[in-house]
């Protein structure tokens, strides 16, 4: 069979659209595959992050996709931690870190309502996954206090006042120092001052 000049173009033309779609096609492919990689090695760091065993024991649960997991208490909770929890987000969970820093322990999730900028919708959608762990309480009544020589980083970084700088400073004290004696100890802590010591004094001990 014999084709026509015109023919000939046509054919050459539909080619080059059949080789510029499969090109096209498998370019958006290795773009979806590239971003599905980062999305995995964005999950990987939030796990890596998270502790394996929850924060709250009981009974305190919820459900995400049907199964069923443990409430994170609001008070220890860290900002890798909240910013997993569906509802939440990383600018709401910075909020909530810097509104607990200042105004000291959760007593009652109701409490979270008095959080600029929290709505009764919002208060609602992160209960669902958040609480106050009333099993930090001694059987006295009277809260459980943070032992100031097995205390993360973490941990003293939630305290009232403290942040992350002062946080490594507790720290690198207490290495020099071997373990804290008592909280006097806590004046040789550079930068640490009356008035911030007094914000978390009844929330940490030594023992």
């Amino acid at each position: 069979m014999i084709l026509t000049q015109l023919e000939k173009v046509t054919f050459g033309f539909l080619l080059i659209a059949l080789l510029l779609g499969l090109f096209l096609v498998f370019g958006q492919v290795k773009i979806v595959d590239s971003q599905n990689e980062k999305i995995e090695q964005e999950i990987l760091k939030v796990q890596s992050l998270t502790p394996k065993k929850p924060l709250v024991k009981g009974k305190l649960s919820a459900k995400i996709g049907g199964k069923e997991i443990n409430k994170i208490n609001i008070n220890t909770a860290t900002l890798a931690q909240l910013d997993s929890l569906p509802g939440v987000g990383k600018a709401f969970a910075e909020k909530l870190i810097s509104y607990r820093k200042e105004r000291g322990k959760f007593n009652d999730m109701s409490e979270l309502s008095e959080m600029p900028g929290v709505s009764a919708k919002k208060l609602s959608a992160v209960s669902r996954f958040l609480c106050v762990n009333k099993e930090e309480e001694t059987p006295t009544g009277a809260p459980k206090k943070l032992n100031l020589n097995f205390a993360s980083l973490e941990e003293l970084d939630a305290l009232p006042g403290v942040g992350k700088t002062l946080a490594e400073a507790i720290i690198e004290t207490r290495r020099q120092k071997g373990s804290f004696q008592s909280l006097e100890d806590l004046e040789d802590v550079p930068g640490l001052s009356e008035r911030t010591f007094k914000k978390f004094s009844d929330q940490v001990d030594v023992r």
